[in-house]
């Protein structure tokens, strides 16, 4: 029995020592003065250290730089691009209307035949054609009958050698003649044959 005791004892004490000797950790706590209560980060804006920074990407400027134009006579007039001139779109011009002038003849050829008495009794016919076109002679012939060995043959030919000069390109209606080639009375036959004409060209 004292031996038990004994063990007891020692085993108590053991105990006893063993919660003596164990070191106490004391935690102080202290009044927190003035805590204001913050509002918590959104999560998406919240980083943590793990997290790895954002990377940034540099893109390069695609904007190709201007040419300076002391360069451009030296690129290649193969590599050059040609210029395509403008197209030009012509307008024809309407043509303006061509004004209808008034004539006082009739378009068309004409004949008259007149007669005169010369000094030594004969008579001569003047027989006379002539085209007309816008009021204008462009053609004139003349024949005569009688004598050709006569006096009067020699004025009629002078007549004939100068009448187209003063009628040919003149206006009908101003046609009035006097002494032609110095043939007088070849040149009155002539203009009562005119007179004739114009009656039958007036429109």
């Amino acid at each position: 029995m004292p031996l038990v005791l004994i063990v007891l004892t020692i085993v108590a004490l053991f105990g006893i020592g063993t919660y003596f000797l164990k070191p106490q950790t004391e935690v102080a706590t202290q009044p927190v003065v003035g805590l204001i209560e913050e509002s918590p980060l959104p999560t998406d804006q919240v980083r943590t250290s793990e997290e790895p920074a954002p990377t940034v990407v540099t893109v390069p400027d695609q904007t190709a730089a201007p040419v300076p134009e002391n360069e451009v006579a030296s690129i290649p007039a193969a590599v050059r691009p040609t210029p395509t001139p403008p197209t030009l779109i012509s307008t024809p011009d309407t043509p303006a209307p061509t004004p209808v002038v008034a004539t006082k003849f009739k378009n068309a050829s004409y004949s008259a035949t007149t007669n005169y008495n010369a000094p030594g009794r004969t008579n001569h016919i003047v027989a006379i054609q002539m085209t007309i076109s816008d009021d204008i002679v462009i053609n004139v012939s003349v024949a005569y009958s009688g004598d050709p060995s006569s006096q009067s043959s020699q004025y009629q030919n002078r007549f004939s050698n100068s009448i187209e000069s003063q009628v040919i390109g003149k206006s009908l209606d101003t046609i009035s003649l006097s002494r032609v080639g110095g043939a007088s009375l070849t040149t009155g036959a002539f203009n009562q044959a005119i007179t004739n004409i114009k009656n039958q060209a007036r429109t």
